[in-house]
């Protein structure tokens, strides 16, 4: 099923923090990179065909595609998506949808050789 409510899709960064400055315990740290789509969001370069599914055994999946190249429509160019340098294998991605965070690690890519190369991303 593609997402037809509002939503927020976002790619994260975590690390270990081995020795805290502050003298807190060893932890993980999370950081946003960037907002991969939104409902709201009008970049043409946004992730699209976003869909969030439960299999038989209640795994929940997320699955994404996000062009490399799209056309900007003020100038009619051909760009490169800055988005794109974020998403590749093992990278962390979180959604909000119905109120609700879903986090996953992407674990497949599949590229399409169009003149967008575009690429469908498989999270669990």
């Amino acid at each position: 099923m593609n997402l037809k409510t509002p939503y927020l899709l976002e790619v994260w960064d975590e690390k270990y923090v081995f020795a805290p400055t502050d003298g807190s315990a060893p932890h993980w740290e999370e950081k946003m990179l960037a907002v991969l789509g939104a409902d709201t969001m009008e970049f043409e370069g946004r992730a699209y065909n976003i869909s969030l599914t439960t299999d038989i055994y209640g795994e929940v999946k997320l699955g994404f595609s996000l062009d490399n190249y799209y056309y900007n429509t003020k100038t009619g160019e051909k760009e490169i998506n800055y988005l794109a340098k974020y998403v590749f294998n093992e990278a962390k991605v979180k959604l909000k949808y119905k109120g609700e965070w879903y986090e996953f690690v992407i674990k497949n890519t599949q590229e399409t050789h169009n003149e967008r190369l575009t690429c469908v991303y498989t999270c669990q």
